[in-house]
């Protein structure tokens, strides 16, 4: 009976083990999940503080902005005169020396070909005949 006696207290111990095993093991688990939900919660409030400043800074803007329209839709308006924007180029004269004054312009009759005799039109027929007969 002592032989039985043994093999109960260590299967007792075995399971005490196990139990010890899975206790740890749970509260493991307990820690990692509480240390995720603890980054989770420091990223989403890192990110609302991001919004609200960024929030903050638009809403100024757009509060600046309004002022702004405002002056300027309580200023009167000046009309604008384009012409007033031109302005003259002056550049350097341009000296081109005896080019400086354009020539008489051709005439149609210094290109103009001459008329055929009436000798060369028997010619002009013959040659284009050959011309053809050999294209």
């Amino acid at each position: 009976m002592a032989r039985g006696g043994r093999s109960n207290n260590w299967q007792r111990q075995l399971a005490a083990e196990r139990r010890d095993l899975q206790q740890a093991a749970k509260n493991a688990e307990r820690m990692r999940k509480e240390e995720e939900r603890r980054q989770r919660e420091a990223y989403y409030s890192g990110r609302i503080e991001e919004a609200e400043t960024k929030t903050a800074t638009a809403e100024e803007l757009v509060q600046e902005l309004s002022q702004l329209l405002a002056r300027a839709l309580a200023s009167p308006v000046q009309t604008l005169q384009f012409d007033s924007f031109k302005k003259q180029v002056r550049g350097p004269r341009l000296a081109l020396g005896p080019d400086e004054h354009a020539g008489p312009a051709p005439s149609w009759q210094q290109f103009e070909p001459k008329e055929p005799e009436q000798l060369s039109i028997p010619v002009l027929r013959r040659e284009r005949r050959k011309e053809g007969s050999m294209g």
